[in-house]
Order: structure tokens, then sequence, then C-alpha cells
């Protein structure tokens, strides 16, 4: 038996696989660092939740309204400025549009609006609201849904809530939304 005979192994073996360990070692360090970078990196992003959904407002003295709500809440721990909100739809040619929260200041978040971790913001658009003998649905569907392409438009429909420092929070709206917007834009009329 050799004396450098280790397992049934001789030493050159062993000397071989022993550089292994450096390879490993290497590929573990480069890994760490990565990692470091992207959780530096992710730190720094603002994050946010948001939702869009049609909601009705009841009680305390105030009729029965039916709205379309932005809700936005700040989920990281660094604080956003929401400068405003709106739509993007489109798959290849994207269109945008500014939405402008209703003209109930006392349910609206002001705009913009400070929110530090766990604040939320709220704006309300009314889809009740008559203006220019249209009421939302109808305005909306018919000047940013209605087209050759409804069904893509609808399925690719976004709200978004706009930061000051250039981040755009990103949401499909609720399944009762888009079938409010189909059915205004099929009936050409919107629904009670």
């Amino acid at each position: 038996m050799d004396q450098y005979e280790f397992l049934g192994l001789p030493q050159s073996q062993w000397a071989f696989i022993n550089t292994f360990a450096d390879w490993f070692s290497a590929f573990a360090t480069i890994a760490a660092v990565w990692l470091s970078l992207w959780l530096a990196r992710k730190a720094t992003q603002p994050k946010a939740r948001l939702r869009c959904a049609v909601v009705i407002t009841i009680g305390n003295g105030f009729p029965r309204r039916e709205y379309v709500n932005f809700s936005i809440v700040n989920t990281g721990d660094r604080p956003i400025r929401v400068t405003n909100i709106g739509w993007k739809l489109g798959l290849f040619k994207k269109r945008f549009a500014v939405q402008m929260p209703g003209g109930e200041p006392h349910i609206n978040s002001p705009l913009p609006v400070d929110l530090t971790h766990s604040q939320t913001a709220n704006w309300f658009v009314s889809t009740e609201d008559v203006h220019d003998g249209e009421n939302w649905l109808q305005d909306f569907g018919g000047k940013m849904i209605a087209g050759r392409s409804v069904w893509l438009n609808l399925l690719t429909l976004r709200a978004q809530a706009y930061t000051s420092t250039g981040h755009v929070f990103s949401v499909k709206p609720s399944r009762d939304l888009i079938k409010l917007l189909h059915k205004a834009v099929r009936d050409g009329v919107a629904p009670k």
C-alpha cells in the first residue's frame, strides 16, 4: 500500500479532486456578490400595490353611488409621491390617458400625494355623472375602448399610477369593470 493513499485513491487523484474546491469557492463568491448587489438595488426600488375596481358607496347620509376606484398602498420601506393616475392600452400601438378624479374632494386623496410605508390613497371616478350627454363608461368606452379590436383593447387595458421618480405601478382592472366597459361599448349606452 502506497504511503500517500487514502480511501483507495493515490495522492495525485486527491490533488485533482481538491482543485474542484477552488472552483466551487470562486463560484460561491461570485454568487454572493451578485446576490448582495441585487438585494441592494431591490431595496431602493419603490414598491406599491395598485387596485382598480368598481365600488358602490352607501351609508352616512350619502346616496348610493357607483364609482371606479383607484386604490394604491405603499408596500415598500421607501416613501413615494403619486403624481397622477391613468390608463394604458394596446399591444403594439399603445395609447395612454390621464384620469381626472371625480368632483367629490371629500372622498378623493389629493394629487400629488406622498405615501410612506402602509399608507393608502384612493380616487373615485363616478360612472353615473353625465358630462356632454355621456357618463364615464360611455365616454371612456367610446373614445378609448371602441374600435376595430375591442377585445384586444379590453385585454390590454391597465390602470396606472405614476410617481415623481418615473416609476409606474400598473394593474389589470377588475373583471366587473371590464364587463361594464364591454357592455357600454357593445350597447352604446351605459348599463344601469
